[in-house]
């Protein structure tokens, strides 16, 4: 896939169908995970066919060796140590579900980067929410919520130059 550019990234979280840190602090969130992966697999679904491009998902690196039961069979997963680096850089565009530091990675790369959040994270996990609508306000990037309507155009497909260059200066230098 490195080679070939006509994929796009989904940067996945950990929950919910891993326990992630919220939960070890002490949050009390639930998710309904069939449901969540349902929508999920639904809006990459759509997806692809919007940019008629295949997508890969990258999972979380603490569970990117644990296969999840709860993802469509026909999209690919990479679970190799560095894949964030090597696939982002030759994607058409980024998709993520948090403020994830593989962010960094748009950045460096100039890939456009969309955020995705649903109505459980809204109800469930504000924190998480809030997080990823900082880090989208700090990048001039679209959030779509995958169980409202979208269509192509509610995709991130350019960048702000001033806030990615922005971005790095603050933290990645």
């Amino acid at each position: 896939f490195e080679n070939n550019k006509n994929y796009v990234v989904f940067l996945d979280a950990k929950t919910p169908a891993f326990t992630g840190d919220k939960i070890h602090l002490g949050y009390k969130i639930n998710y309904d995970t069939k449901k969540w992966y349902n929508d999920l697999n639904i809006f990459l679904e759509k997806t692809e066919k919007y940019f008629n491009s295949k997508i890969i998902i990258v999972p979380h690196p603490t569970v990117r060796q644990v296969r999840n039961v709860y993802y469509n069979k026909k999209f690919k997963v990479s679970k190799d140590i560095d894949a964030s680096n090597k696939l982002i850089a030759n994607s058409k565009f980024v998709i993520s579900i948090s403020a994830t530091t593989a962010v960094s990675y748009c950045i460096i790369y100039n890939k456009p980067i969309t955020f995705i959040y649903n109505n459980q994270m809204v109800k469930h996990n504000p924190i998480m929410f809030a997080e990823m609508n900082i880090m989208s306000k700090d990048l001039s990037t679209n959030m779509i919520n995958i169980n409202n309507k979208f269509n192509k155009d509610s995709f991130n497909q350019i960048i702000n130059k001033k806030k990615y260059n922005n971005y790095k200066y603050i933290f990645l230098t």
